[in-house]
């Protein structure tokens, strides 16, 4: 007999079935046998919870901004009179950097550059579909990204989306991404088993999962992680498996 219930999410059980009947899935077999344990505990007694938000990193996930990163280093090595190779971007400059006022002042130059960026993008009609169904579902929308707030809200604006989100969190508010989930969860009124988090990043992998939110990753940095996407749009096919 369970001596105590153990916490899961519905979602994951309903990917586990995905997995078990779409040829289509990305799931592997390690992931495979995740779901399985946890459907069969289902039975004995655990408590299933839906996911209730789903949290969405910028670029690399939602869109790819046309940003020359490594030109952005090279200014900021040039500009700091320093050798340190600036990746990832923003941890490393709390590393290099000491001085609040100097922080400021970079952190404006990567933003001119984002928001140059920004102009560039076009509506996505099919991106605002899929939000639109999550949210005509009772999802809550958020973003979290590391960008600055003001390209942020253009971004989202061009894509044709900005009113579908219920937060944004940007590095003005919170600069790490385990803070920014953490910051999410307490502002949403949500546990991390009511969350789904889809990035692209190895830190956005490594966060989410830490915190326990069912972690989606786009594109194929993190090749160990359980769900893989070649692009947002294809979060469609999960549909009915996360909600």
């Amino acid at each position: 007999m369970v001596e105590h219930l153990i916490s899961t999410s519905l979602s994951e059980v309903k990917l586990y079935f995905y997995r078990l009947y779409s040829l289509e899935s990305t799931l592997d077999s390690f992931y495979m046998s995740y779901y399985l344990y946890y459907s069969t505990q289902e039975f004995m007694g655990i408590q299933l919870r839906k996911i209730r938000c789903l949290v969405t990193d910028l670029d690399g996930t939602l869109v790819r901004l046309p940003i020359d990163w490594d030109y952005v280093r090279a200014k900021i090595r040039n500009f700091l009179k320093t050798n340190h190779p600036l990746k990832p971007l923003l941890p490393s400059l709390n590393e290099v950097i000491q001085n609040e006022e100097l922080m400021r002042t970079v952190l404006s130059m990567i933003e001119e550059e984002e928001v140059k960026a920004v102009e560039k993008i076009g509506k996505s009609p099919k991106l605002r579909e899929i939000l639109f169904k999550l949210k005509s579902r009772n999802m809550k929308l958020v973003l979290i990204t590391q960008q600055s707030t003001r390209p942020a809200k253009i971004a989202l604006s061009k894509l044709g989306i900005l009113d579908l989100f219920d937060l944004i969190i940007t590095r003005n508010i919170v600069r790490e991404r385990e803070e920014q989930l953490r910051k999410v969860i307490e502002i949403m009124g949500v546990s991390p088993s009511e969350v789904v988090f889809v990035g692209d990043a190895p830190w956005d992998y490594e966060a989410g999962t830490r915190l326990g939110c069912l972690t989606i990753m786009v594109g194929n940095r993190v090749p160990s992680a359980h769900i893989r996407l070649s692009s947002f749009l294809e979060l469609e096919k999960l549909l009915d498996y996360i909600l």
